[in-house]
């Protein structure tokens, strides 16, 4: 078995601008909470976006 790593265009995995995504999104998440905004509310537009996102896509 080999050792495949795929790399995106500024050299980094996958895996770690992925990560980089998640923590983007986490910091965001947070930054509305701590302007009113419930953590579950934060959830819901995720999830709103999510929808939209992938209706685009399709």
């Amino acid at each position: 078995m080999s050792d495949l790593r795929v790399l995106s265009g500024d050299g980094k995995t996958t895996t770690e601008t992925t990560n980089e995504l998640c923590q983007a999104i986490e910091d965001t998440v947070y930054s509305f909470a701590g302007r009113g905004v419930t953590v579950a509310a934060a959830i819901g537009v995720l999830e709103i976006a999510k929808q939209e996102i992938l209706e685009e896509q399709s």
